[in-house]
């Protein structure tokens, strides 16, 4: 499972083929990490930034923050207490080069990631518990999924 960059939204990328037809595989939970970009111009660590670490542990495994720019000191102790590591780095090349060095940091420090969880403080909530949605798009036969609100057609 990756999320989206640009709009939040987890991907869902695990396939296997059988028998000449791509069939969705039976996922067992082995090693979901996740990369949480983190960016605010004053540096400062709202109420619901801890809100939603605590809700994305209960579908990862470990939470690796990367933090765009600067960090107050009492936001980074929150940051750290949510998460299992926080990257320091510049503002340079935004959320997109802030994932890649999240995902360059997991990938040499873990094993057998099975699954990557992409996210940003751009995102509320959660409104609804992670490991219901997650159980329930895992279940299903797709290449990726995402979370999105629309009112519509």
């Amino acid at each position: 499972m990756v999320i989206c960059a640009l709009c939040g939204s987890p991907v869902f990328l695990r396939r296997e083929q059988a028998a000449g037809k791509l069939m969705a595989e039976q996922v067992v939970r082995k090693n979901r990490q996740a990369v949480y970009c983190f960016y605010d111009k004053d540096g400062i660590v709202d109420g619901y930034v801890p809100f939603f670490l605590k809700g994305l542990r209960e579908v990862a495994d470990g939470i690796c923050v990367v933090v765009n720019g600067e960090v107050c000191e009492s936001g980074l102790e929150l940051l750290r207490t949510y998460s299992d590591e926080v990257i320091l780095r510049p503002n340079d090349g935004y959320d997109v080069t802030a994932y890649k060095a999240g995902l360059m940091h997991i990938l040499s420090e873990k094993e057998d990631v099975s699954s990557v969880i992409l996210c940003n403080n751009t995102l509320f909530g959660p409104f609804r518990p992670f490991p219901e949605m997650f159980e329930e798009m895992e279940s299903r036969n797709l290449d990726f999924w995402g979370i999105t609100a629309f009112e519509g057609d």
